[in-house]
């Protein structure tokens, strides 16, 4: 079983590859395909070329601690809220409740996806 530390780092080169492919191969490729590779590699799923990510769960972030969680690109928001940085949100648990910035609440899935430098407008207390 993957750690957390191991399917952070996991899900963040694949999202780099991804992206990094289509910038590259974009001429040859075509719009279609590109964004089909792109949706693949913004998710957790098993395809051509691409492991499974096993799901991430607040309760694993909440035990990494501020500090790592900030070298994975989580934000401050007032000290007190760990704003989900918008490349990390499709390989979390969608169903886990989160809170804006304005202090309303709501699913990972069904949140508001507007976003502060890189980070949802919503997340988590530690």
């Amino acid at each position: 079983m993957k750690s957390t530390i191991e399917k952070l780092d996991t899900a963040r080169r694949r999202v780099l590859n991804a992206a990094s492919m289509v910038n590259q191969y974009k001429g040859s490729w075509g719009v279609d395909f590109c964004f089909k590779e792109l949706d693949m590699g913004l998710t957790n799923k098993k395809g051509f070329g691409w492991e499974s990510i096993p799901v991430i769960t607040q309760a694993e972030l909440k035990e990494l601690g501020r500090d790592t969680l900030y070298q994975y690109g989580f934000g401050n928001w007032d000290g007190k809220l760990l704003m989900v940085p918008l490349w990390l949100v499709n390989f979390l648990d969608q169903d886990e409740e989160v809170v804006s910035i304005m202090n309303n609440k709501s699913t990972l899935a069904e949140c508001d996806k507007d976003t502060r430098g890189g980070c949802l407008a919503f997340g988590f207390f530690l």
